[in-house]
């Protein structure tokens, strides 16, 4: 006879009830989390190929203070399209190079399992993404992996993709034009798409600061975007 947990008030059934529910909701990958900081599966997305780069500093921004490696693990097809992180441009961000764990993998589910091992090694500060769609099976696993191991987990998806379904927020980034041509400093607009923290679609323009090695938002300037190579961090 099934248990009727939701009728029984015995203690150590109310606590495998809620135990149960925690863990239905972690599967359906619906929890909002009450700790917006915690670790967890984030996206971005470049919104055109060229803006692979204003994506990339993006995604890395709010992890340069640390000392932990970061695992970035680029899908074959992808790194052939939009290349790998580039060392000098590494260097002008504020990332020692020497951080970076980079991973070839030829299949998206080869891409996928090194991001979950990174993720449950507990020995990087980060893991990066660099895969196509994923399923939604595939992005509850990354967001579970994410939570339990206390490590943040970044998909960097690719232009017009439908992305992670399971991921907390996701970003669309581009680089932005500048009413000025004597100051390089990128500067791009950030689209919050979704955020299951119930943050409203919202669009920020941000500049970056070589000194602070951080973003700080400016007022919308011109219209359009900035030429840029398509590569990671002004890789050549």
């Amino acid at each position: 006879m099934p248990l009727d947990f939701a009728q029984n008030d015995n203690p150590a059934f109310s606590a495998r009830r809620e135990g149960l529910r925690h863990l239905i909701r972690q599967i359906e990958g619906g929890e909002a989390e009450t700790d917006p900081s915690s670790a967890r599966l984030d996206e971005v997305r470049p919104e055109r190929l060229a803006d692979i780069a204003a994506a990339s500093l993006w995604a890395l921004a709010p992890h340069i203070a640390g000392e932990k490696p970061i695992l970035w693990v680029g899908e074959y097809h992808r790194i052939m399209d939009e290349g790998l992180p580039y060392g000098p441009g590494l260097q002008q961000a504020g990332v020692a190079p020497d951080r970076f764990i980079l991973v070839r993998a030829r299949r998206a589910i080869d891409a996928l399992w090194a991001m979950e091992e990174g993720l449950r090694s507990g020995a990087v500060g980060l893991v990066v993404g660099e895969v196509a769609d994923m399923d939604l099976t595939a992005s509850r696993r990354l967001s579970l992996a994410a939570r339990e191991s206390g490590v943040p987990c970044m998909v960097l998806g690719p232009a017009g993709g439908a992305g992670a379904p399971a991921a907390f927020s996701r970003v669309l980034v581009s680089a932005a034009a500048r009413d000025r041509d004597d100051d390089l400093q990128p500067y791009l607009a950030a689209r919050l798409e979704k955020h299951r923290g119930g943050e409203p679609p919202a669009t920020s323009f941000m500049e970056w600061n070589d000194a602070t090695h951080s973003f700080a938002m400016v007022a919308p300037l011109a219209g359009g975007t900035l030429a840029a190579s398509g590569r990671h961090l002004a890789s050549a």
